[in-house]
């Protein structure tokens, strides 16, 4: 599907009254032909479509992760569409990289800067310059990433626990070699935190993903992480089975990843052993606040402290009534046969 056959299908959906979600996530799982598509359609993604005031520069004030960023900033925005048009441009874009984060941070105390949050914004912000990345970066730190950004890792590494029960699910023989060499999973942190934009040096391969992540499921970065491992099967079978060789290799993504082809593989993983089933498998245990909770996208909300193990509660104990109702309901006939048998038999 060409831009233009997009753009109509992406106006369209716009223009439902309700803006038609599903069109516009299938049309981002498949990937957006340019990046005016994705300045269309990823606010909606975001459910962050309100107008805000351009200029946020008097909310700008030290924080406390003011230092941490400005060194992160002076080495950022590595992409070559970052870089093309020389230093004196990238110092200013850097610039402006600085105004998006400062401005979260200091408009939202209860976030928690962590390394690697510029290159999240950074894709925002080449896809959709200064102040619509701004609004989709906080959109995005509030939902997808809320996680990443807490007082400390402890959440993002439970849900890095989650990789090797999906890879058990997914692939015995790998998930043995892997759990043998006891490299664990904290090789992908930078994955699952940047969404790949760290490690993919093919900038359209990493917008490829964030148009993937933004119409999917918070673990959707853990299902792609388990693929690009799959994918990478034969390569990892044939190193030693040791922990600082498979650390090493898993740096080191290869330059050519067939994302398409992995994004369809990651689907068909998601659906196989959807996030409920992957939860239950390892009695997963972050903050009720956590996005991983939900089962469906639209279930995401930019409320910060928002219970979304709520409903989850509330569905398990309707699961569990019905189940109580079905055996009862299975049990009446054989109670009433009982009584039957005793009252011929008096």
């Amino acid at each position: 599907m060409d831009a233009d056959e997009q753009r109509t299908l992406v106006e369209a959906a716009i223009r439902s009254d309700p803006v038609d979600l599903e069109v516009l996530r299938a049309l981002a799982i498949e990937g957006f032909a340019d990046d005016q598509l994705r300045r269309i359609a990823w606010p909606y993604l975001l459910g962050s479509t309100q107008l805000l005031h351009q200029d946020y520069s008097d909310s700008i004030y030290e924080h406390p992760y003011w230092d941490q960023v400005k060194k992160d900033i002076d080495r950022s925005l590595n992409f070559d569409r970052a870089r093309k048009d020389g230093d004196a441009t990238l110092q200013a874009s850097r610039g402006s990289l600085a105004n998006i984060i400062h401005a979260i941070f200091s408009e939202n105390p209860d976030l928690h800067y962590v390394q690697g949050f510029h290159d999240v914004c950074s894709v925002f912000f080449i896809v959709c310059g200064e102040h619509l990345g701004h609004r989709l970066s906080e959109s995005l730190s509030k939902q997808h990433v809320r996680d990443s950004l807490r007082p400390n890792l402890d959440v993002v590494v439970e849900v890095l626990s989650l990789i090797f029960p999906l890879l058990k699910l997914a692939d015995q023989a790998v998930h043995k070699f892997l759990d043998a060499s006891k490299v664990g999973s904290f090789f992908a942190l930078s994955w699952v935190l940047t969404w790949f934009a760290h490690n993919m040096k093919n900038f359209d391969d990493v917008v490829r993903l964030y148009d993937f992540f933004l119409a999917s499921h918070p673990l959707m970065p853990v299902y792609f992480s388990v693929t690009v491992i799959l994918d990478l099967k034969e390569d990892i079978l044939a190193l030693e089975c040791e922990f600082s060789v498979l650390h090493g290799f898993f740096q080191q993504l290869p330059e050519k990843i067939d994302v398409a082809g992995a994004i369809r593989r990651c689907v068909k993983l998601f659906t196989q052993f959807p996030p409920r089933i992957l939860r239950q498998s390892v009695k997963f245990d972050a903050p009720d606040s956590s996005p991983m909770w939900v089962d469906h996208i639209d279930q995401l909300s930019p409320q910060i402290d928002k219970d979304y193990k709520k409903p989850s509660r509330q569905r398990r104990k309707r699961e569990r009534t019905l189940r109580i109702g079905y055996m009862i309901a299975a049990l009446i006939p054989v109670a009433l046969g009982v009584l039957w048998m005793k009252s011929i038999h008096q």
